[in-house]
Formats: structure tokens, sequence, C-alpha cells
């Protein structure tokens, strides 16, 4: 059994998970994400869009509200981190919303968590989106110094990324998957992702990718799924200044970041607006490589891809040196490295069927394979 209690040496974990990395529930109990049955049904759009103002469910009532990280993302890791005798907590991060509330959330949820936790430090686990939130947090903690040991971040997108272009102009591999082949279901997705504040949050940093102030001007982007001029403003003078300043690196702080597949870097245009460009640079298929030192001390190179990376045993390790106030055994990216392009690569899918894989035969290679390992991927 994991042990549920960490010591009075070893800090907290607090998991701040990445976009869509958590399970989405109605107020009836009702899985919409990740569910199956929405996605077949055809109702996993109407049910995850907000309303214009980008704050309240489309359809009134519904409720949709985060419960628990995916298990086939997070599942492994907060088991070996239990077993390694730290607690864990996983903030719920609500990823539709804009990120400055979500950012808001954190800082209510940690200081619920120091008083049932008196005298506790904690590190932050930030996966994608998730280092957005710790890069903000001293926004909202003045006395964050106090309580917060160091951060740690897996493809955290601290630079921002091409994803949400990729994603709302439909050239995203993920929309084939949960569109099941059927183009208007697909293009009903993008609809209402477009309707998602938080998603914009990781629009790329003009100062890191100079071409990418195309993005924030509204008329860029096609009609269908073009936000609010006062969305994308915000992103750009607001949310995009505070974590490109943020005072999280006067801590130690290190991303961790798979450099071996091909990433979108740069944007590209077709007749009716923006375009993500090609995917051939160098990085984890999310977070470009020469990005990789934005907002960090040092950068590690790990092996899986953006998605599982929170699953790769030398993320794990690194999080878990870290915590006991060590640091990674890991090479770190060169700039020579980051500035690689990478041509070809299995389909990302395979690459996630095959990332899984390995991470199951990695834990019976090492003798630690057990019936949990089997059935993770399906928890709830």
């Amino acid at each position: 059994m994991p042990r549920t209690d960490s010591g009075d040496d070893l800090p907290d974990l607090v998991i701040l998970p990445g976009f869509v990395g958590m399970n989405m529930d109605d107020a009836a109990g009702r899985r919409v994400w990740l569910s199956s049955l929405p996605i077949a049904t055809g109702e996993l759009a109407p049910r995850l869009a907000l309303d214009p103002s980008g704050t309240t469910d489309a359809v009134a009532g519904l409720g949709v509200r985060p419960n628990g990280p995916i298990g086939f993302v997070y599942g492994r890791s907060i088991h070996a981190f239990q077993e390694a005798g730290l607690m864990v907590h996983v903030f719920p991060l609500e990823c539709r919303q804009d990120v400055l509330a979500s950012t808001a959330q954190l800082a209510d949820f940690v200081r619920g968590v120091a008083i049932a936790r008196p005298g506790k430090r904690f590190v932050f686990v930030g996966h994608s989106m998730g280092a957005i939130l710790a890069a903000l947090y001293p926004t909202f903690a003045p006395d964050w110094e106090g309580h917060i040991a160091a951060a740690v971040f897996c493809g955290g997108t601290l630079a921002g990324t091409f994803e949400p272009v990729e994603a709302l102009t439909g050239t995203h591999w993920f929309l084939q998957v949960i569109g099941v082949g059927d183009e208007e279901k697909e293009r009903a997705i993008r609809r209402a992702m477009s309707t998602w504040p938080g998603l914009f949050s990781m629009l790329p940093d003009p100062q890191s990718f100079p071409e990418a102030v195309a993005v924030y001007d509204a008329r860029s982007w096609p009609e269908e799924v073009r936000p609010p001029q006062e969305w994308l403003d915000h992103v750009r003078d607001e949310v995009r200044p505070r974590v490109r300043e943020s005072p999280l690196a006067r801590i130690p702080t290190a991303q961790l970041l798979s450099i071996t597949c091909p990433t979108v870097d740069s944007l590209g245009w077709a007749a009716d607006g923006l375009r993500a460009g090609p995917m051939n640079a160098a990085g984890d298929g999310t977070v470009p490589a020469r990005t990789s030192l934005a907002g960090v001390r040092e950068a590690f190179e790990v092996d899986f891809p953006h998605t599982f990376m929170p699953n790769d045993p030398k993320a794990i390790q690194a999080i878990l040196d870290i915590a006991r106030g060590g640091w990674p055994a890991l090479p770190t990216i060169s700039a020579e490295r980051a500035a690689a392009r990478v041509p070809f690569a299995l389909p990302p899918p395979v690459t996630m069927a095959k990332t899984m894989l390995e991470s199951v035969a990695h834990r019976a290679l090492s003798g630690q394979l057990g019936l949990d390992d089997l059935f993770w991927p399906f928890r709830r």
C-alpha cells in the first residue's frame, strides 16, 4: 500500500494538470470528458461549449466541472509519488476558463492545503498548461516563497505553443481522433473550443516567436473560430507578460522535455486565415525545444511525448529528486539539439500507443508491474 504521509522532511507535491487533463462531469454526475459516449453521439461539443462570455456553460444548468485527473495521463506518476512517501494534491483545473481565474482558485486551493498541513512546503509539478498557473501563482500569493520549495514542469508551455492554432484550424491530429472521422463533428468541437478563454492563454509569446504577433489579431483567425479581440488582448497584455516576468525562477525550477517529436514552431497561412506552420522542429509534439529554458533554471531531456510525459520514468525520478532536495541526473538540452529539425517520426497516434506500451514494459522489466499498472489507463 502507498504511504499516505510524506513525513516532516519531505515537501508535498501539488500537481497542476495540463489542458484537458482532468475528467469533466456535469451536475448530474455524467462523464463528459474523457468519455467515449459523448464523442460517439456528437454530444461532446455542445456539452463543453461556453457561452459568449466564456464563463458559463452554453447549455444552461449543465454544470460541467473537473472531477479528478485522467488516469492514463497521471495515474502512474501519482502512484509512484505516493509509493515514495510523498503526499500528493491534485489541483482541479477548469482549463476552459480564463487562466487568471484558475490561478486565483489555485491560490485558494494551496491556502486550504497549507491550513490542513501546517508547516509544510510544496513542490509544484506543472504539466503543460499547469506551468502557466505555477508562473502566475506569485501574483496571487505574495507570501509564496514561504511555502513553495521548487517547481518542475513536464512540457511546460511557459513560452506558449502553436497547439491552439492547430486545434482551432483543424490541423491537430487529435481532432481527427475525437471527431471519429466525421468532419461536421470535428468542426463542432473546434467551434466549442473557440469559446474557451483558457485555450488562448497558451498562445505563443511574441517575444519568443516574433511572427506570432498575428495570432493576437482576431481578424487573422478563420471566422468560424474567431475569438473576441478582448480575449486576445488580455493574453498578450496581461497573461504573457506576467508569465514571462514571473519571480518563480527565484526558487529551483526545471523543465522536463522530450525533444525528438516533430513540433510546430512557426505560423502559416491559408486562404481563410492563419494556420500552424510545418511540424518539423525539435520538441515534445507541443512545446518547441528552443523554448525549453523559458522561465526555468535548467532544462532536462526525457523520452515521452507531451501528453504522456508525466508517466515517463525519467520524469518521475527527476520530480522525486527535486522533491528530496536534489537535482535531476539527466542530460541537459543543448542549444544545438534544441534548434534541430525533426523531419520524420511515427504518426502521433502510433507514438501515443507506443508510449503507453513502453510505460507498462518498463514497470515489468523493473519488477514493479502489478494489477494496478494494467488497469490505470481505464480509471475514472
